[in-house]
């Protein structure tokens, strides 16, 4: 039955006494840090506890009476929320119907409402891998559950073609203007495309880092480079891609021989999208001096076709397979930090110390990390920044 009305709205009181009463100059580092944990796991419970209350909206009408067309439009105006998180909350909680597990985690507090968006979704096209999904919730950051999600739904569906035509269909771009006149932008593109864009994007938006004096890395945001470099992009002022392609294939070999997939054979981008053969092998045969096909035989590399690179690419190429290989996407190797984009190879012990340049001795970061990395590796025993 769960806590009658009265009790909730005690607890709603003390919580909301709580933050009134706040002052978070006067929390000492190691308490700011446990209360946070304290408030994301209230939010935790508030998210489980709208999604499942909006089910029962939706189911008696609740929300037409009140001259809503939705319940995911009551819930949007009642929460303060966008339409898209109030959509996640009544579809959530009209698949946890028939998921026990993910609906036990999420009235528990283990799951965000992304996690168990992420999870029901997948859930209800392959209910056999439920716990499994909820398992690497609890290890692994949103981004490596959204790709093992999108694995399990694949594989479930058994058919790239229907998956990239389905892709192809809800494909768009959305445009309009803020409250402060600026112009905003939005896109779905499937990732034969989207893939290469947004890693054009992200080294773009490193090179412009990199090139920029202290006094404006330290005042100016990430994202304010990377809305830079996307003008820059579009209007073909970008500089060309150094030291790595735009987008990488992994193909199995035998796959490319017979022309087609047997199951569990790789057709896979770098960043973790699967793609039908025939896509793969139009996009290789196009030339297309920012890609590179790595061919795959098992756990080895058999063969990097790479367009208009050096061989030290190739074997970069080479390093990211196998790295892929290991433990499913490539992505940034510190903890906490899931960026796929732009990645470079960090040496765990410095080159300029003896460090050899090999598979163990090579780790994928992201620019910022990576930065962060060398800079403790010439101040020993200093923090990175």
């Amino acid at each position: 039955m769960g806590p009658g009305r009265g009790e909730l709205e005690a607890a709603v009181t003390t919580l909301g006494r709580a933050v009134a009463g706040l002052v978070p100059e006067e929390l000492d580092p190691e308490n700011a840090v446990v209360l946070l944990k304290l408030f994301a796991q209230a939010g935790k419970y508030a998210d489980a506890g709208q999604s499942l209350v909006s089910r029962q909206i939706e189911a008696s009408g609740a929300h037409a009476s009140r001259g809503h067309r939705s319940a995911a439009e009551l819930v949007a105006a009642t929460a303060g929320v966008a339409m898209h998180r109030a959509g996640v909350m009544v579809e959530v909680g009209r698949r946890l119907q028939e998921q026990p597990l993910t609906d036990e985690a999420f009235r528990g507090g283990e799951l965000s409402l992304d996690q168990a968006g992420i999870v029901s979704e997948a859930v209800e096209a392959s209910p056999e891998d439920e716990q499994h999904l909820l398992d690497v919730a609890g290890r692994e950051p949103v981004r490596a559950l959204r790709g093992r999600a999108r694995e399990v739904r694949l594989a479930a569906e058994g058919d790239r073609e229907t998956l990239y035509a389905r892709q192809q269909s809800v494909r768009e771009f959305r445009h309009g203007r803020d409250r402060d006149g600026m112009v905003w932008g939005q896109f779905r593109l499937p990732p034969d495309v989207g893939v290469p864009v947004v890693n054009r994007v992200e080294q773009e938006t490193d090179r412009l880092y990199r090139a920029a004096d202290r006094e404006t890395r330290r005042t100016q945001k990430h994202a304010q480079f990377a809305a830079d470099a996307l003008a820059r992009v579009v209007a073909g002022e970008a500089k060309p891609s150094i030291g790595g392609a735009e987008i990488v294939l992994h193909v199995s070999y035998d796959a490319v021989r017979r022309g087609r997939l047997a199951t569990g054979e790789l057709c896979r981008f770098e960043s973790g999208d699967d793609v039908p053969l025939g896509v793969a092998l139009e996009m290789l045969d196009g030339g297309n001096a920012f890609i590179k096909g790595v061919l795959v035989d098992g756990q080895e590399v058999r063969r990097v076709k790479h367009f208009g690179r050096r061989v030290p690419a190739a074997v970069r190429t080479a390093l990211r397979t196998e790295a892929m290989l290991r433990a499913g996407e490539v992505r940034c190797g510190v903890p906490g930090c899931d960026r796929t984009a732009g990645l470079q190879w960090h040496h765990v012990e410095a080159h300029a110390r003896g460090g050899p340049t090999s598979i163990d001795n090579l780790e994928p970061r992201c620019p910022h990390d990576h930065r962060r990395e060398h800079a403790a590796q010439r101040r020993p025993g200093r923090p990175p920044p």
